[in-house]
Parts: structure tokens; C-alpha cells; sequence
């Protein structure tokens, strides 16, 4: 099992991370935690973000899921 912090910023994406972005992966299987402000671009870093199987939000506030709607 790898977990790839793709972002840790707090309420707004940093000049060196985004928001809240979180990476689970376990072989074929990829599942991301949270898509905070900033983070689909970064995510394509580490994973194509056709393959990712499921999303879970943590909660609804802007800094962890306004690039869901990317």
C-alpha cells in the first residue's frame, strides 16, 4: 500500500502545494481522499486521473472538494 500526499495546504493552495489531496494506492487499485483548490493538476504528478476507482471527501467545505467538479 502507497500513500502519496498530493497536497497539504491549509484553506487555500500554497506556492508549493495545493489543498487537501490525498492519494491511496494498493495494486490495481488507486482511491483518492479529498480534491482540494490546486490539486487535480498536481495529482497528474503521480496518476493518471482516468484510472482513479473512487473519491471520498472528507467534508464539504471549498479547500477539499471544489476540483471534484474539474
Amino acid at each position: 500500500m502507497k500513500l502519496t500526499v498530493v497536497g497539504w495546504s491549509g484553506s487555500f493552495p500554497g506556492p508549493d502545494s495545493p489543498a487537501s489531496c490525498y492519494l491511496l494506492e494498493h495494486e490495481d487499485a488507486r482511491i483518492l481522499l479529498d480534491l482540494g483548490n490546486g490539486s487535480l493538476g498536481a495529482l497528474q504528478r503521480y496518476a493518471d486521473i482516468y484510472a482513479v476507482d473512487a473519491v471520498f471527501l472528507s467534508h464539504l467545505h471549498v479547500d477539499h472538494c471544489i476540483d471534484l467538479c474539474s
